[in-house]
């Protein structure tokens, strides 16, 4: 048996644990019931300070943890470390140790919070 409430712009199941999901291309999300927000993508960068925009708002810049990947192209990795934060998006500096004009190629990331 399910049971449905109306919010005011959609229909929401009260049975489930899951509140609302969106899977697209290059990041998907999932908000449980409780509040928890479970974000992931991929990027690939244009420069060596990207900035990942999340599908949903965390409650503060302090709400959720972060975490990241990245790889360049023939030195095969990259180091990946958080330059700033909101509670919309994070921006990152990637590049090669010791090399400091080359991007990394790809980002795999994750954000966990509420």
């Amino acid at each position: 048996c399910y049971e449905f409430v109306y919010t005011g712009d959609s229909w929401e199941c009260l049975s489930g644990m899951v509140r609302t999901k969106g899977f697209g291309e290059n990041a998907s999300y999932i908000k449980y019931r409780n509040g928890l927000i479970m974000q992931w993508g991929h990027s690939n960068p244009s420069s060596s300070r990207p900035t990942i925009v999340f599908s949903l708002a965390f409650r503060t810049d302090k709400s959720y943890v972060f975490s990241a990947i990245a790889a360049s192209g023939d030195a095969g990795h990259s180091s990946c470390q958080s330059l700033g934060c909101t509670n919309t998006a994070i921006t990152l500096w990637t590049g090669v140790p010791m090399r400091q004009d080359e991007t990394a190629v790809w980002i795999k990331w994750i954000a966990v919070g509420f």
